[in-house]
């Protein structure tokens, strides 16, 4: 998620930040000051007193009167109304238009999941159909949001070590690959250019030593 700095105008990516009742706290990659924004629908921030060192907002009262709160970006469940812990998105500014649509192979398959939940088959396709159509945030989402079920709780969190493990391996770069095949022609050329080298080296020492002894008679 990206910010518009306060301090310095610069529109910064979230890297360092808190969330609570009273808003957000991040600090800048710009100009690395940090910066409160005030949450409007809750409880002010504090003001410190002059020459006390600033505190920070307390963590959101985890009330049993309150209903949860899902991040329709990342899926995380919390008590927070004001923006996500996980990914940072503040919930006001959410524009669900801007959000990418579910792919349609993954969502099929996602489907008949809901269907027969135990069925590891049908969780290696739809893994697969995420990563194949490059949304492995989807994936994602919807683990975490069946993990808030009990009863689907450790199934859900294991689906998603796995999906993690599976997107981690598949960005490993291609030039950690063994390479075979042209290595040895390489090789050879570089032999050769050495080979050139020396010989031209052994000629031009013969040459100057001709030109020495002929001066010296």
């Amino acid at each position: 998620m990206k910010v518009q700095c306060p301090n310095c105008r610069e529109i910064v990516e979230l890297v360092q930040f808190e969330t609570s009742d009273a808003g957000l706290r991040f600090r800048c990659s710009a100009c690395r000051e940090e910066t409160f924004l005030p949450n409007p629908q809750g409880r002010p921030a504090p003001v410190p007193a002059a020459g006390a060192a600033t505190e920070r907002p307390a963590p959101a009262a985890q009330a049993a009167d309150r209903s949860e709160v899902v991040c329709p970006k990342c899926g995380n469940g919390q008590q927070d109304a004001y923006a996500c812990h996980r990914c940072g998105l503040v919930f006001a500014r959410f524009d669900p238009a801007a959000q990418a649509p579910d792919p349609p192979a993954a969502a099929a398959l996602w489907d008949q999941i809901q269907r027969r939940p135990e069925d590891q088959a049908l969780h290696e396709d739809f893994q697969r159909a995420a990563l194949a159509a490059d949304r492995v945030d989807y994936a994602a989402r919807q683990y975490r949001r069946w993990s808030r079920d009990p009863s689907r709780k450790e199934l859900a969190e294991r689906m998603l070590a796995r999906l993690v493990s599976t997107a981690q391996a598949k960005l490993v770069p291609a030039v950690q690959a063994p390479r075979t095949g042209n290595r040895q022609p390489v090789s050879k050329v570089i032999l050769w250019v050495v080979l050139v080298a020396a010989l031209g080296g052994v000629i031009y020492y013969l040459i100057s030593i001709s030109s020495l002894l002929g001066k010296i008679r």
